[in-house]
C-alpha cells in the first residue's frame, strides 16, 4: 500500500471550517424540527427524506451529520434539550433500523435505489452502504465522550474496520488505498469528496485514540489525494466530481468545488503540507476564472 510518512497535527473539530461552516448553523432547525415536503421525522425525532419514488427514507449520512453538529452545539452550550436530542441520533444508530452486520462489522445501509450521476446504468441498489456515510459515523462516534461518558471504543474501532477492507476500502491496481463513497459492482467511482470525508472519520478517531491502524490508513488514504489531485482539477472551471467520470457532462457543480476547497484547507491543517494549500488556491482562483464567488 502505498504511502507517505506524514506528520500528523492535532487540529480540534471547532477550529475545522468544513465542519464549523457546514454543521454549524443554529439550533433552532434541531431541537424544533419542522417537516415539509421532502423532510419528514419519525416517532423519535429522527429525520427521513422523501425518496425519488415518494416514499419517506433514512438516509445515515444526513442523521450522521445532524448528529456530529448536535455534538459541536452541545460542546457551546451544554443543555438538556441537546442532550437529548442526540441521545435519540445516537441510539438510532446503534440499533437495528439501518444498521447490518456483516463480518461482525456495522455497516448502515442506504434502503433505496439511487442512480450515480442520474444514470440508471449505474444504479446503487438497495440496500447499499458508502464510505462517506461510514466516516462520518466514525467522526461522530469520535467526539460523543465529549458529551457522554459512556465508553464508545468498541462501537468506534468495529466502524473505523469497515474504512480499511471491501467494499468500502479499495487498493487500487498502483497500491493506492481509497474510501469508495458509492462500492459499485462495477463502477469504481473515486469520489473525491467522499475519500477525503472519510479520511476525516480516521484522523479523528487516530486524534482520539491513538489507534496506529487508523493513522497507517489515514497517511495512505493522504497519499492518495496527493497521487491524484491533480486529475481532478479542471483549470478555470468547477474540479471534478470523481475520477470515473471526469467528462464534461458529468463534472461537479460549484457546490463541490467549494467543498473541495475547505478538504484541502483541511489537508493542509493537519500535514503543514505547503502542495495541499497550492492546490487549494488553484481551485480559488479557478471560481474567480469562471466568475463564481
Amino acid at each position: 500500500m502505498q504511502s507517505n510518512d506524514y506528520k500528523i497535527k492535532q487540529v480540534p473539530i471547532e477550529q475545522t471550517a468544513f465542519f464549523t461552516e457546514r454543521l454549524g448553523s443554529s439550533s433552532l432547525g434541531l431541537l424544533k424540527p419542522q417537516a415539509d415536503a421532502n423532510r419528514h421525522y419519525d416517532a423519535d425525532g429522527v429525520v427521513m427524506q422523501r425518496n425519488r419514488d415518494g416514499q419517506w427514507v433514512y438516509n445515515p449520512l444526513r442523521i450522521a451529520m445532524i448528529a456530529t453538529q448536535l455534538v459541536m452545539m452541545y460542546m457551546q452550550t451544554p443543555t438538556r434539550e441537546i442532550y437529548q436530542a442526540l441521545e435519540r441520533h445516537v441510539g438510532f444508530l446503534q440499533s437495528a433500523k439501518i444498521k447490518k452486520l456483516h463480518n461482525g462489522l456495522p455497516y448502515y445501509e442506504y434502503r433505496f435505489d439511487f442512480p450515480l450521476h442520474n444514470n440508471k446504468a449505474e444504479m446503487m441498489r438497495g440496500p447499499w452502504i458508502s464510505g462517506l456515510a461510514q466516516g462520518q459515523i466514525l467522526v461522530l462516534i469520535a467526539h460523543l465522550h465529549k458529551v457522554f461518558s459512556k465508553n464508545y471504543a468498541a462501537w468506534g474501532n468495529k466502524v473505523m474496520q469497515t474504512l480499511l477492507v471491501e467494499p468500502c476500502g479499495k487498493i487500487d491496481s498502483d497500491g493506492f488505498y481509497w474510501i469508495d463513497e458509492y462500492p459499485h459492482e462495477t463502477v469504481f467511482d473515486r469520489t473525491l469528496n467522499g475519500h477525503i470525508n472519510g479520511l476525516m472519520g480516521l484522523y479523528y478517531w487516530h486524534l482520539k485514540t491513538g489507534n496506529d491502524e487508523a493513522e497507517q490508513f489515514l497517511k495512505a488514504g493522504i497519499t492518495t489525494v496527493e497521487h491524484y489531485m491533480q486529475q481532478y482539477r479542471v483549470p478555470g472551471w468547477a474540479s471534478a466530481y470523481c475520477l470515473a467520470h471526469r467528462t464534461p457532462c458529468h463534472k461537479a457543480d460549484w457546490k463541490y468545488h467549494k467543498c473541495h476547497i475547505k478538504q484541502f484547507e483541511w489537508l493542509f491543517a493537519i500535514t503543514g503540507e505547503l502542495r495541499f494549500k497550492n492546490f487549494k488556491n488553484n481551485l480559488v482562483r479557478d471560481m474567480a476564472a469562471a466568475g463564481q464567488k
